[in-house]
């Protein structure tokens, strides 16, 4: 009767958190700059779990069946695909639309509906109001991962009887992290191609177009533009790839208590950060790791014999693993909105009330283009606390001689990342499409204003600069940030364990899915690996 409540009780945890994911409320999660995905290979993830469980821990070795393995090693080669490339486009897109049109017209009775202006972009042509420049872009977000899984326990201790125990585990996935934006564009009308050589200033004279702002001729090489340090979208695959160690996970794991027909370990460890750092320059950067965060990590394993045949070797056990992690702040930089306006981090801007009234001295359609890219000013240097993450693997492990198959579920939550700004400049304000020094503090990506209240329905001119400037508690800093996560894996595999022999082996093959109902953040993606491993 017992073991029918335990069961019970790692049954209804399970469901509670398919119910929990499934009906936690939706978040604007649009318009983000910035994706933390959870990295594979960590010490909690099926692929790890799977096929490494208690009959591997109490091989026996061919000289005596009494005596349990001191080390174990595993590696495990796996590999995993994103598959809904919309709700990844809705993630980053402003509005959470897939496709945006883009105009350098802010005329919408003339070019119909839009997102963007293009010449916040730099997509500028000789004559935008008779002949603009229309286009319309798309994203379709992809993230693989493929890697090798190292994992290795010691054994430190082991009392008399062999019912408790102290062992060292440590893991070490090497993984490639590969993000694609698979930026598709089709433009409508070119313009005439983008705006190029001398142009007027107020006193008669000509300036070279270079000299003020960076043209091009389309979305897609505006959006790679040398001009811009951060905040890029690259179609260059080399730039999106990344290798490397995705962080060292050490725990010291106790067994408690080591009678059949069941099993409890705890274990509390460090995680060491070996990936690479957020530094802003690409939207969707692949990160390996956990964006160089130290952490602690802790949790603990059950296990229970619910059926096993009297005269076969025949067996079900159930398995539970929590675990826990806290990452600790690290700083980064990260690309941010002004309040209630996607991609605001795009506008165009006067760094200071010199440069405004550089812009209008300088006069002519030169002064009109002076500024400075709005990204490369809305991406500054942040604290970010990634904070706790918590993960429940449950699963049935059906053993049968040397076979064994495990069908589980693991459910994964993730706090919302905590962004603090370490600075940002005093002086800055939103460039007006005019330009020539005048300013708009309710600009938006689409050139329009956004002001409801129709306060301001006009430039600011350049002697009311100071109405324009953008204060630190206009800033959205949760566009920088990974909103909080639910998401659940469902997995499979099937494995075989050869003992009694000089060293103990074992082999293992799986797949998973992942999914959530109610976050785009939380990506599907398929998973698959195989594994194998040594007693000895």
């Amino acid at each position: 009767m017992k073991r029918f409540y335990i069961v019970l009780l790692v049954c209804s945890t399970a469901i509670s958190h398919i119910i929990t994911a499934r009906n936690s409320d939706d978040t604007e999660d649009t318009g983000r700059s910035y994706l933390g995905i959870r990295p594979e290979g960590q010490i909690a993830d099926p692929k790890i779990l799977s096929g490494w469980r208690y009959s591997q821990l109490h091989a026996k070795h061919k000289e005596s069946d009494e005596c349990d393995p001191s080390h174990m090693f595993q590696a495990v080669v796996f590999g995993s695909s994103t598959t809904d490339g919309a709700s990844l486009a809705r993630y980053f897109s402003p509005f959470g639309v897939r496709r945006m049109r883009v105009s350098e017209n802010t005329n919408t009775a003339q070019v119909g509906d839009f997102e963007l202006l293009s010449s916040f972009f730099g997509v500028i042509t000789a004559n935008a109001i008779t002949n603009p420049y229309l286009s319309v872009i798309s994203l379709c977000p992809s993230h693989t991962e493929v890697g090798l899984g190292l994992g290795y326990r010691y054994a430190l201790w082991n009392n008399a009887e062999n019912t408790q125990q102290l062992c060292f585990y440590v893991t070490a996935p090497i993984v490639n992290v590969h993000n694609k934006m698979h930026f598709r564009e089709t433009v409508l009308n070119d313009g005439g191609g983008r705006l190029r050589g001398p142009i007027s200033t107020g006193g008669g004279s000509t300036i070279d177009t270079s000299q003020v702002v960076a043209t091009f001729d389309t979305m897609r090489e505006a959006f790679d533009q040398s001009t811009w340090n951060f905040g890029k979208i690259t179609c260059d695959h080399h730039k999106m790839s990344k290798t490397g160690i995705a962080d060292i996970t050490a725990v010291l794991e106790y067994r408690w208590v080591e009678h059949e027909p069941c099993h409890i370990e705890s274990y509390l460890g460090v995680l060491i950060p070996t990936g690479n750092k957020v530094d802003g320059k690409y939207m969707f950067q692949p990160i390996v790791g956990h964006g160089q965060s130290w952490g602690i990590v802790w949790g603990g394993n059950f296990g229970l014999t619910i059926w096993h045949h009297e005269h076969e070797d025949f067996s079900i056990r159930a398995e539970l693993t929590n675990n826990s992690m806290y990452l600790f702040t690290k700083a980064q930089m990260r690309s941010f909105d002004v309040n209630g306006r996607p991609w605001s981090r795009y506008i165009d801007v006067y760094l200071n009330y010199a440069q405004a009234q550089q812009a209008a001295n300088l006069g002519g359609s030169a002064g009109i283009y002076l500024s400075t890219p709005g990204i490369n000013v809305f991406t500054q240097p942040v604290d970010v606390t990634p904070g706790l993450s918590h993960t429940v693997n449950s699963a049935f492990v059906f053993d049968f001689g040397c076979w064994n198959a495990e069908l589980g579920y693991n459910f994964y939550a993730r706090a919302a990342e905590l962004v603090t700004l370490c600075r940002f400049p005093n002086d800055v304000a939103f460039v007006d499409i005019k330009g020539l020094g005048q300013t708009q503090p309710f600009q938006t990506i689409a050139g329009s204003i956004d002001d409801d209240s129709l306060v301001v329905s006009s430039p600011i001119p350049l002697t009311m600069y100071d109405r324009s400037i953008i204060a630190v508690d206009d800033l959205d800093l949760s566009s920088a940030a990974t909103p909080a996560i639910l998401s659940n894996i469902i997995y499979g595999s099937l494995g075989v364990q050869c003992e009694k022999r000089g060293y103990p082996v074992f082999g293992n093959v799986g797949v998973s899915y992942e999914f959530s109902d109610r976050t785009k953040a939380a990506p599907q993606r398929w998973g698959l690996w195989i594994k194998g491993g040594i007693s000895f």
